[in-house]
């Protein structure tokens, strides 16, 4: 329990994919002036260091964000590459630079103007005092509690527009159930929120996700008394899903997906799948 360091995995394919729907959740949420909340459930460290130990290991950023960042400086005049790419790789360029990787609390503290907040939950005693060095932001909190039992103490914020990120490192299979639960409890108090859970893709772990997948689905339905609310669920695949070990892909779940984004998303996905 708490062995997962996200700085083994940085810049690899699932946060590719994780942190292009949260450009395009902020994206939408800058367009208008009114202020929102942004309350990320599992944050690490904010931002990861590409030349450390840890990620050479893995290698994992080497044929993930770097190697799609080299594929777009080659052909940056290419006219099928989607405007949500290109706008997460200038967004992310500057930190490249520097063998630096930003995860989402940093990605969200770049979006914030005056007036916004965002929440930041790690339980972590390692990773919560990296995080606390590199986000110093006054419009941050950042709280060293487990967001599973937590999150109630922040849900609703004041601020009622916004959004939340859940996104455990499932190494336990009870984070499925009490990412569902999570995901349902700020739903419960907090439905005019964008509420997005990234999920990995496991072989041996196929049919946990699949429960918290339908839990989620037919509980808000629920709640919703049939109200229409739009739910999507993305996936990216980069390996066969008969793979006995590691990632085959990862997923994001986003329940009230901004106005035109699903279509950002899914030509977006569509370009990774031939460029990762």
């Amino acid at each position: 329990m708490l062995s997962y360091r996200h700085a083994f995995h940085a810049g690899n394919h699932a946060d590719i994919l994780k942190h292009l729907c949260l450009v395009g959740v902020l994206e939408s949420m800058t367009k208008k002036d009114k202020n929102f909340t942004a309350i990320d459930a599992h944050a690490g460290a904010g931002i990861y260091f590409l030349d450390d130990e840890r990620a050479i290991k893995t290698g994992e950023s080497q044929v993930g964000i770097l190697s799609l960042y080299q594929k777009f400086l080659a052909n940056k005049e290419n006219s099928e590459i989607p405007n949500l790419v290109k706008n997460y790789l200038h967004f992310v360029e500057p930190y490249l630079k520097n063998n630096q990787y930003p995860g989402s609390p940093e990605i969200i503290r770049k979006f914030l103007r005056s007036g916004d907040k965002e929440f930041l939950f790690e339980l972590h005693n390692t990773e919560i005092e990296i995080l606390k060095s590199n986000i110093k932001d006054s419009r941050v909190t950042i709280l060293h509690q487990n967001s599973f039992e937590n999150l109630k103490s922040v849900v609703p914020p004041l601020i009622k527009r916004g959004l939340l990120l859940i996104d455990p490192s499932y190494e336990v299979s009870s984070d499925y159930e009490n990412s569902a639960d999570s995901l349902i409890l700020a739903y419960k108090k907090w439905n005019v929120a964008v509420l997005c859970l990234w999920y990995p893709l496991l072989k041996h772990r196929k049919s946990e996700c699949e429960m918290m997948l339908d839990k989620i689905k037919t509980s808000i339905k629920t709640l919703s008394k049939e109200k229409e609310i739009q739910i999507d669920n993305f996936q990216l695949l980069v390996d066969s899903p008969e793979k006995e070990m590691g990632l085959y892909g990862s997923g994001m779940l986003i329940v009230n997906t901004p106005w035109q984004l699903k279509e950002k998303i899914l030509d977006t996905i569509l370009f990774l799948e031939q460029n990762l």
